[in-house]
């Protein structure tokens, strides 16, 4: 009787592990549809300089948190360079957590992400960031900490017009 129920026993973590990774393996090899590609030269020392104009500000908002477990915190901004346009998060910090990912969604936060586009890999969970942004920046209302693995947003920051 105790073989039986030692057999039974391993059979359901393996039917249960196998169910976890294809869970797993499958959220995190699914790629968005368009990801903006994040170029080496990009320094936050060029981003404060542009910051410092009001006119270089496009958009702005606060991040707050994803839920009851995951808190964000810190300022997202918009920032027009010379160069290109940047996403500077300031005083950041988010809930540490596996696949974070930042992505640019049309939609209000708290609604689903709509045609979102993934400015790449979250390079910290705390401190100052600078990400390469497409071109239409314009379309975009929220900024989203996205966790690919578990399908969890950890925070959103709502962008706001600050010119034009």
């Amino acid at each position: 009787m105790k073989k039986k129920l030692l057999i039974a026993s391993i059979v359901a973590l393996i039917v249960i592990g196998a169910g976890v990774g294809y869970f797993v393996w499958n959220n995190i090899s699914n790629q968005p549809a368009e990801t903006v590609e994040q170029s080496t030269d990009l320094s936050l020392e060029e981003v404060q300089q542009n910051a410092e104009a009001p006119q270089s500000l496009l958009k702005q908002g606060e991040f707050v948190d994803g839920d009851a477990v995951h808190s964000a915190s810190g300022t997202a901004t918009i920032v027009k360079t010379d160069k290109r346009n940047v996403l500077k998060f300031e005083n950041f910090s988010v809930t540490q957590g596996p696949d974070l990912f930042v992505y640019l969604s049309p939609n209000e936060a708290g609604q689903n992400l709509g045609e979102f586009v993934s400015l790449g890999k979250l390079k910290n969970n705390s401190g100052d960031q600078v990400y390469e942004l497409p071109d239409n920046v314009d379309q975009y209302q929220t900024v989203v900490i996205w966790c690919r693995a578990f399908n969890v947003t950890f925070g959103t920051a709502s962008l706001d017009q600050l010119n034009g």
